[in-house]
C-alpha cells in the first residue's frame, strides 16, 4: 500500500505531511488534533489509512529546509487501544528533544533534496487540463480540501467562503471533471498520479 499509493499521491493527503510544511517548524501531534473533520470518512482514509490497520497515530515532524522534513510516527494497530492523554503528552515532550537531534544528525550527513514539494491544488489544475475543462484556482483548492477529508463547512471556513459557495464550486468542479462523487474525485487524482 505504501509503495503503490502513498508515495504517488497519498503523502499530499496525509495530515502530518501538510503539518510538516505549515507555519510551525517542529510539530508533535495526535492524529485527531490535525486530521480534517471528516477524515475517517474520506477516500484517503478508506483506501489507504485503513489498509495500514492502524487505529491511532502520534507523529512528530521537523523541517530541514523549505523542501525537506523528517517525520517520526508511532502507531497502534488493530486490536490495541488508542493512545491515552498521558501518553500523548509524554510523546510531545520526547519529540521536542528527539526531533531536534534527528535534524542535527541529518545536517551532519545531508541527503539530496527531492526538490519543491508538489502542491495538490496545482496538481488538480494541471490534471484537469488534460481531457476536462480547466478548474479555476478556487475549484482546485476546494477539490484538494475535499479529498483530504474536509466537509463543505470546513472547506468554507478554511477558504473564508460560505458553505453554499463551496457547494457551487464543488458542483462546477464535478461537472468539469465529469464525475459525480467524492469517491470519483479521489480516483481522479489517484489514477493520474
Amino acid at each position: 500500500t505504501f509503495d503503490r499509493l502513498y508515495s504517488k499521491i497519498g503523502f499530499m493527503l496525509d495530515p502530518y505531511y501538510i503539518t510538516a510544511f505549515g507555519p510551525r517548524e517542529l510539530t508533535a501531534d495526535h492524529l485527531r488534533e490535525i486530521a480534517p473533520d471528516r477524515f475517517e470518512t474520506c477516500e484517503y482514509y478508506q483506501r489507504y489509512f485503513s489498509a495500514t490497520r492502524m487505529v491511532d497515530e502520534l507523529g512528530a515532524t521537523i523541517r530541514l529546509d523549505e523542501t525537506s522534513a523528517i517525520h517520526l510516527s508511532i502507531g497502534r494497530s488493530e486490536g490495541a487501544r488508542r493512545f491515552r492523554a498521558a501518553e500523548v503528552r509524554y510523546f510531545k515532550l520526547l519529540a521536542l528533544v528527539t526531533m531536534r537531534k534527528l535534524r542535527a544528525l541529518c545536517h551532519e550527513s545531508p541527503m539530496p533534496s527531492a526538490g519543491p514539494a508538489p502542491d495538490l491544488t496545482e496538481r488538480f489544475r494541471v490534471l484537469s487540463d488534460s481531457g476536462a475543462r480547466l478548474l479555476t484556482k478556487r475549484e482546485a483548492q476546494v477539490a484538494a480540501l475535499i479529498v483530504r477529508g474536509h466537509s463543505s463547512r470546513a472547506v468554507g471556513l478554511k477558504l473564508g467562503i460560505s458553505d453554499l459557495t463551496v457547494k457551487v464550486h464543488r458542483r462546477n468542479m464535478y461537472r468539469k471533471l465529469r464525475i459525480s462523487s467524492q469517491n470519483e474525485l479521489f480516483s481522479f487524482i489517484v489514477d493520474r498520479a
